[in-house]
């Protein structure tokens, strides 16, 4: 069948230790999600959070061995998050991207992968700046959604082998979609852009995909690119209608040793920073380049997509932190907030000197009164 919707292959996961760091099951609002803690955590020494979602039939455990990502997590010292989709929300395991009630800000899916966000944040000295989200095809697809509808949240996003902002919403239009591309990137350009509402900026992309993907054409890899284009041409007060077709500053042929070729699509912005990366695999089909083959869906001989994710990741931390809004906790959350800290603040001057002369005056009023009282009595 289809990756997107439904993928085969599964490989059941298995409790283990990864190299000398922790690798722990954690639950957020009924959700299970794998956290993986480097050794060289400190809680005095705030660390990125890269958010990892996997593929359809794939579960946290195989897609943290496919990508090695907790090993790179060792090299660079970052926390990863992988959320776990069960069979009871889809059933082989994809995330419902299709639907419409899990393409906006605050509802199903995206709430409950930001909610388990937060609360690493709550219990790990996370980085705000250095906030990430990536996957793999409808987890790919899940990290659009997420780049559009919380910009305010992830720094960047990578796309393996996903689709672009709202490509569809049904499941069976996800079908075509896939095969042959989804609508035009200029119109998903804008439905991204007024997703972000006021929390928009400029948003970093990193797309890979395969030449030869039959579950997922190489066109929707072009137009990722070009739907985060034209939406942050629109962040930047540039109309995209009027636009001619996104140019790369760079095109780069390259070579894996006794491996793949591919090609690296490099796109900067009027500065000459580096804003979006596109790599094409020749020949590679439905997986993520230059992975394990201890997990599924992976391709070793192409590659390194989870150290050019890193790289391009941690080389773009948000510029400025917006304003943070109330964390929103579900009953089932496993952990306890923090009990608030009384507050310090003190009152205007004026207002505690009428608060003093308030209540005096109070103080000698009651006096009068008892004292009138206090007369009255035989």
């Amino acid at each position: 069948m289809f990756s997107l919707l439904s993928l085969s292959n599964a490989v059941s996961a298995s409790s283990k230790r990864v190299r000398e760091g922790e690798f722990v099951v954690r639950n957020y609002n009924k959700r299970t999600y794998k956290l993986y803690i480097p050794t060289g955590y400190r809680p005095e020494e705030p660390v990125p959070l890269f958010l990892l979602l996997h593929g359809c039939n794939q579960d946290p455990e195989n897609f943290a061995r496919g990508t090695e990502m907790n090993e790179y997590a060792e090299r660079a010292n970052f926390i990863v998050v992988y959320p776990e989709q069960t069979r009871a929300n889809h059933r082989v395991r994809c995330w419902n991207w299709y639907k419409p009630e899990n393409q906006v800000r605050g509802r199903g899916e995206p709430r409950d992968l930001v909610g388990i966000v937060n609360q690493v944040k709550q219990d790990f000295a996370i980085d705000n700046r250095r906030v990430y989200v990536a996957g793999i095809s409808a987890g790919a697809t899940m990290a659009t959604i997420l780049g559009a509808t919380y910009p305010d949240l992830f720094a960047a996003i990578g796309i393996c082998a996903g689709l672009q902002y709202k490509a569809t919403t049904s499941a069976v239009k996800g079908i075509f979609v896939m095969l042959r591309g989804g609508p035009d990137p200029r119109m998903q350009a804008t439905l991204a852009f007024e997703a972000m509402g006021n929390r928009k900026r400029i948003m970093p992309v990193i797309v890979f995909h395969g030449t030869a993907d039959m579950t997922v054409a190489p066109i929707n890899a072009d137009q990722v690119i070009a739907q985060w284009g034209r939406t942050n041409q629109l962040v930047a007060g540039e109309d995209p209608l009027t636009v001619a077709d996104l140019t790369p500053t760079e095109v780069i042929q390259r070579n894996v040793t006794n491996g793949r070729s591919y090609t690296e699509y490099v796109y900067c912005d009027q500065t000459s920073e580096v804003l979006m990366k596109k790599y094409l695999i020749d020949g590679m089909k439905h997986g993520w380049p230059g992975g394990s083959k201890t997990g599924s869906y992976t391709d070793p001989t192409g590659p390194k997509a989870s150290q050019l994710l890193v790289d391009f990741f941690l080389e773009h931390p948000m510029k400025t932190l917006p304003e943070p809004e109330p964390m929103l906790v579900p009953a089932g959350a496993t952990f306890v907030l923090a009990k608030p800290q009384a507050s310090v603040t003190k009152p205007p001057l004026l207002s505690r000197l009428f608060q003093r002369v308030s209540k005096a005056v109070r103080g000698l009023v009651a006096r009068i009164s008892g004292d009138k009282k206090g007369k009255k009595r035989p």
